[in-house]
């Protein structure tokens, strides 16, 4: 029976493949032609984010792939010759740290000293550089120590959201 089923679903099949072509419905005609606007369209100038965003690509497309990759790193300032490593690495910026504050004897830059010191820096640089600096101060924290805070913290979020820990969350 199920045979005789599916013999007779084949030569359907069959058949619907076989059927004749037919003609396609005829096309649409819009009655009314487009209407077209006889004033030119004066174009209009590009924003001054276009005009940036086109300086940028033009910029980024000049650029070799040493300075590109340069671009990315954001280095700590080394004691000496950073203006050399600044343009013989292409960098993208500098990180100060306490002792880039400070002259050969110790002591505090000026602010013109200090000043003079960065200018120095960005004169190197083909693009100008991002500087940064290390305002922590205090004893360095680092991230091994933060991990028993950050889960007591994670511990606190799901009780005040949930009512209960994200332990009790998990069924441990």
């Amino acid at each position: 029976m199920k045979r005789r089923i599916f013999a007779l679903l084949a030569a359907l099949c069959l058949l619907a493949g076989c059927a004749g072509k037919t003609e396609p419905d005829a096309p649409v005609v819009d009655p009314a032609p487009p209407t077209v606007d006889p004033t030119p369209v004066t174009p209009t100038e590009p924003s001054e984010a276009e005009q940036a965003e086109a300086r940028l690509r033009e910029r980024i497309a000049g650029m070799s792939i040493e300075e590109k990759v340069g671009q990315m790193f954001f280095v700590r300032c080394p004691e000496t010759g950073a203006a050399e490593d600044v343009a013989a690495y292409h960098l993208g910026g500098l990180l100060l740290f306490g002792r880039d504050y400070k002259d050969a004897d110790g002591g505090w830059l000026s602010a013109e000293d200090l000043t003079a010191k960065l200018e120095s820096y960005q004169a190197a640089a083909d693009i100008p550089l991002f500087i940064g600096s290390d305002e922590e101060g205090g004893t360095v924290t680092r991230p091994e120590a933060l991990r028993a805070a950050a889960a007591l913290a994670a511990g606190a979020v799901c009780r005040a959201r949930h009512g209960r820990s994200c332990r009790e969350d998990a069924g441990l």
